[in-house]
């Protein structure tokens, strides 16, 4: 994870619970290969 998404979370795990956090990154953790395959498979825009 980058450590933008790491800082991003400590104010959730702190203010809203540090369970929501741990969720919130294993989410992240799925979604993150899942986007970078999608956006590898985007076609190339000729300019």
């Amino acid at each position: 994870m980058t450590p933008a998404v790491i800082l991003a979370s400590i104010p959730v795990a702190l203010l809203v619970d540090a369970n929501i956090a741990k969720l919130t990154w294993a989410a992240l953790m799925v979604l993150n290969p899942v986007v970078a395959v999608l956006l590898a498979r985007r076609p190339v825009p000729s300019t």
